[in-house]
């Protein structure tokens, strides 16, 4: 198990058990299936994160749509994998799946050695996870992940390949966000700017793109994963709006 641990962590060469699971279901759905799904499926938007002078943020907006119709306003978009982060926009269904089987595969690597999975690790793993939704992705129905640690984020394009960059946005939203973190980003940012700056491009972003929504989760990530209560989110923006 040992060799397996550290060939994940340095060569990148493990076969993952997950993988054959996404890629049977990923297989399975024909294109009349996957066109049925997308009429009911669920899609969840928008996800910001940053890096700040001691630390990442990354935020969410909470709603889900089917289309046009709000499905959800309280719907989870980021996950907590031990001291890392994993946010996730586009389908519902497949964000799920992929997030259980990262967790599954990070968890069956440290539970027998007792160790921690490096950040390079946990990038490698997921990258296998996402090869098999390529078919999904080019139907439209694919997931765009990130995932942060607490001085990295790395962005996942639709075919899997990672790429590390200060900061990102990714879902529907995405665009109407990333030019307002661009326009605020510096590396020296403090914590209170960092969330401020996260909060202000998912305000963007729900001002003019539909399925993303009012409501947000905010995670820091120091020297531990902190998610910032509402009240003090609130406090911020109204500091932010006076200042």
């Amino acid at each position: 198990m040992k060799r397996r641990y550290l060939m994940l962590e340095f060569e990148n060469k493990v076969k993952l058990e997950s993988v054959n699971e996404i890629r049977t279901i990923a297989k399975n759905l024909s294109g009349s299936q996957i066109t049925n799904l997308k009429n009911e499926m669920l899609v969840g938007t928008t996800v910001v994160a940053l890096k700040y002078s001691k630390g990442t943020v990354m935020a969410a907006d909470m709603r889900v749509s089917f289309g046009t119709t709000v499905a959800s306003e309280e719907f989870e978009k980021i996950f907590r994998v031990n001291n890392t982060l994993l946010g996730i926009a586009g389908s519902a269904a497949f964000a799920i799946i992929l997030v259980n089987a990262f967790r599954y595969e990070v968890e069956i690597f440290e539970k027998p050695e007792g160790l921690q999975l490096s950040f390079k690790g946990k990038v490698n793993v997921l990258r296998q996870l996402m090869i098999p939704l390529q078919p999904l992705a080019s139907q439209g129905m694919g997931v765009m992940p990130m995932l942060t640690s607490q001085q990295q984020v790395y962005v996942f394009d639709q075919s899997g390949a990672p790429f590390s960059t200060p900061y990102y946005a990714v879902g529907s939203g995405a665009d109407k966000a990333l030019p307002r973190i661009e326009d605020g980003w510096k590396p020296n940012l403090g914590r209170e700017q960092a969330i401020l700056l996260a909060l202000k491009a998912l305000e963007k972003a729900a001002k003019k793109d539909m399925p993303t929504g009012k409501n947000v989760t905010l995670y820091t990530i120091e020297k531990q994963v902190t998610q910032i209560p509402q009240e003090e989110l609130e406090n911020l923006k109204k500091g932010g709006n006076n200042g």
